[in-house]
This record gives structure tokens, C-alpha cells and sequence, in this order.
């Protein structure tokens, strides 16, 4: 049974619970798949870009699930590619339910989270805030652990690349969202949580 994966807790503090479920998100022929998933959200980034803004924009968020396959079949490089790909297009509709536009795949890198291979997935976006375009940027991990799949990443603003007017009131509000960006410390945090991913107690 799939259950919700264990995040360390100097990771994740300060990050808000907005999410929690257990859903079927594909079939497989014979096999049935569950996937117990977490979503968090940064609180204090969205409330920066509110200030700054005006308007509600892309914060942060942290994702993780845990996928579970029964009857379990073997583990082959077919299987791992097969849920990578899922997992990978399923992250990309999230990043549009969010709002985000122009999402496209840029990168695909191998990455170790706690001594498993896994594949990590980078995606490019932009989302309107208010009058202004910002760049937006997401990352998603997927490995497999006894037989199980686990996925974790999220998406953080990189910058403002343009408003949709002119004028001072919009040059001052990107000067003042940009100052709330740090899209390096932001990509780090992004990868220690998703290092941090633990399987969580089985029920």
C-alpha cells in the first residue's frame, strides 16, 4: 500500500501542509497503482510577492509521493522509463493547473537521493502576476526503493521577464519582486528536500 513519504523536518520547516491524497494516477495493464502524495507550499515567498506585487503569484511548492504497483512486477529498465515518463508528463499538467504557461522540458540529469539512481526532469515556465511575467522554473525526481517508485520536486520564480505595460508603476514592481527572487538559494532548497525524501512507515 502506498503511504505518504517522510520528509526530514529541518527541510521542510517554515513550508505549509496544503495537500493530501491517495489517488490511482494511471493504469498500468494487470497492475494497479497508487500513489500517496504530499504538496507543500512556501508561505512566506507567496506573501512577498503579494507585497511587492499587488497580486497572488508563483510562490514555491514541494511535492512528494510514493507509488506503490500491486501484484509488484519486476523491476526493469522499461519500468523505471515507463513511470518516469508518467510521472514526468502528470508533473508538467500540475505546473499548468498552477497557472503556469509556456511549460516546456529542458533537462533530463541523473541525481542520488539517499544512494538511489534516480532521474531528474527539469521544466521551464512563466506565469503572470498582476501585469508582469515571471520566469518560473520546476524539477522533478523519480527513483525506485524496494520495488517502489517515489517522486519528489517542485517549482520556484527565477526572475521577471517583461510586463504586459509601461510605465513607472511597472518598472517599480519589478524592481521590487525581483529583489524577493533568489533563484539559486531557491533550486538548493529545492534539491535538499528532495534528497531528504524518506519512505514513510508501512501500514
Amino acid at each position: 500500500m502506498a503511504t505518504l513519504p517522510a520528509v526530514a523536518s529541518d527541510r521542510i520547516d517554515g513550508w505549509r501542509l496544503v495537500d493530501e491524497r491517495v489517488e490511482t494516477p494511471f493504469d498500468v495493464r494487470l497492475v494497479t497503482v497508487t500513489a500517496a502524495t504530499a504538496v507543500y507550499e512556501d508561505p512566506e515567498l507567496a506573501t512577498a510577492v503579494r507585497d511587492a506585487t499587488g497580486s497572488d503569484g508563483p510562490g514555491r511548492f514541494f511535492l512528494t509521493s510514493h507509488v506503490s504497483l500491486k501484484p509488484q512486477p519486476p523491476v526493469s529498465g522499461t519500468l523505471r522509463k515507463l513511470v518516469t515518463d508518467r510521472a514526468s508528463r502528470s508533473f508538467a499538467d500540475q505546473l499548468r493547473e498552477r497557472g503556469f504557461t509556456r511549460v516546456e522540458r529542458t533537462d533530463e540529469r541523473a541525481f542520488s537521493v539517499a544512494g538511489a539512481d534516480a532521474r531528474l526532469v527539469a521544466y521551464d515556465g512563466q506565469c503572470p502576476v498582476g501585469d508582469l511575467t515571471v520566469d518560473v522554473q520546476g524539477w522533478l525526481a523519480v527513483w525506485e526503493t524496494d520495488g517502489d517508485f517515489f517522486l519528489a520536486g517542485g517549482a520556484y520564480p527565477t526572475g521577471v521577464s517583461g510586463g504586459r505595460r509601461d510605465g513607472g508603476d511597472a518598472a517599480q514592481e519589478v524592481e521590487e519582486l525581483q529583489k524577493r527572487l533568489e533563484p539559486g538559494r531557491f533550486r538548493e532548497e529545492l534539491f535538499e528536500l528532495v534528497r531528504s525524501v524518506q519512505p514513510g512507515e508501512r501500514r
